[in-house]
């Protein structure tokens, strides 16, 4: 049965359907990421939901899940899949549409981009929470490109255009369809011909953050793991060295060796590597600014410094504009041109601010919000016919 309780403010969730069967898909589990934190939080509003992933650490899984029923696809069994399963993406779709998922009332997959495309029967209904178009597929194909050599380039374009049809035909398999911002809203609207039915933004704990004693303004800047394409791990290391600023910069991801030669021998950069929450708590409690230069989905992380009294230096794109507001929680530069970041920087690194109005300013991304929501959807999607 589902969760009785959506937060702590004792949001009720009932149900007509007795013992309605509940299977919740995600592609995998290898890091605990934003995505991975909104399945946590699925999965406590359905806690005797079936989860069932294509591949994953087994041990973070069942440590995070220990009382469920985790299912895996075929691609579990081969041999060094955690290594070997960005090589095999070609693979991805086959494998969710392998899983079994009959006998289902409903169906939640929680993707960002092959997990929207399984095979479910009549009459089960199929639920998705989309995080994202494939990026890599789609805007921003060129930018996982660009590290890529010419033959690499020749190999993969024709397996990319092969899985942008499938990526097309797999959303008209959903029967509601969830997205996390206003900005992904609107590219699901350009590539897949279809309107996303409800925008409903991801689920943030601010209450940790909110309570939070922040010291005075330290005297470094922070980047919480910008080191994927999309990510400005890039333009925030080398905004850094132009301007000769301290920064402390988290977790490891695809462009992680590049943005460290770019700041080899400079000491005032500093990678940490994976952190745990309290390490990264620390880390905005005593930070003057988040660096916050790409073009994120939604992002997490901008509104955690904010609930914790740490402003934003954000570019002006993606879900960025829906978090930072302009001279009241942040900072939002229109480019990024070097010229331009600097010359904003200076500004941001001389304004106060207040931390009350920064918190008020995020209140709607609180996690019981996402409860609330998200619960009377599950309970939506299983009472119709």
């Amino acid at each position: 049965m589902l969760h009785e309780t959506l937060s702590d403010q004792g949001n009720e969730l009932s149900l007509n359907m007795t013992n309605p069967k509940v299977a919740i898909v995600h592609k995998s589990y290898l890091k605990r990421g934003g995505a991975e934190r909104v399945l946590e939080v699925m999965a406590d509003l359905v806690p005797d939901a079936d989860i069932y992933f294509l591949f994953g650490s087994k041990k973070k899984i069942l440590s995070t899940f220990p009382d469920r029923k985790v299912y895996f696809s075929f691609l579990q069994k081969i041999p060094f899949i955690k290594k070997l399963n960005k090589v095999l993406f070609f693979l991805w779709p086959v494998a969710a549409e392998s899983l079994d998922l009959s006998g289902y009332d409903l169906v939640i997959s929680s993707s960002s981009d092959v997990a929207k495309g399984v095979v479910t029967n009549y009459p089960t209904k199929h639920l998705c929470y989309m995080y994202s178009p494939m990026r890599y597929l789609w805007d921003q194909k060129d930018l996982y490109l660009e590290r890529y050599s010419v033959l690499r380039k020749i190999i993969l374009l024709p397996l990319l255009t092969k899985l942008r049809i499938w990526d097309v035909f797999a959303n008209s398999r959903i029967d509601y369809l969830v997205t996390i911002s206003d900005f992904v809203s609107q590219r699901i609207s350009k590539y897949y011909d279809r309107i996303a039915d409800q925008v409903i933004y991801p689920p943030v704990n601010l209450s940790k953050f909110m309570s939070l004693k922040k010291e005075s303004a330290g005297n470094y800047f922070l980047a919480l793991s910008p080191f994927e394409e999309n990510k400005g791990g890039v333009d925030i290391v080398k905004l850094a060295l132009r301007n000769n600023i301290k920064l402390r910069v988290t977790g490891i991801g695809a462009l992680y060796k590049r943005c460290k030669k770019l700041a080899r021998g400079n000491k005032n950069i500093e990678f940490l590597g994976w952190v745990s929450e309290e390490e990264k708590i620390e880390l905005l409690r005593h930070a003057k600014g988040l660096l916050f230069l790409g073009v994120e989905d939604f992002g997490i992380a901008a509104v955690e410094a904010i609930a914790a009294g740490l402003p934003v230096f954000a570019y002006k794109a993606g879900g960025a504009h829906e978090i930072v507001i302009n001279e009241v929680n942040g900072i939002l530069c229109n480019t990024l041109k070097p010229q331009e970041l600097d010359t904003v920087l200076k500004g941001f690194t001389e304004r106060r601010w207040d931390r009350k109005t920064m918190f008020d300013s995020v209140k709607h991304f609180d996690e019981s919000i996402f409860r609330e929501k998200f619960g009377k959807l599950i309970q939506q999607n299983l009472q119709e016919d």
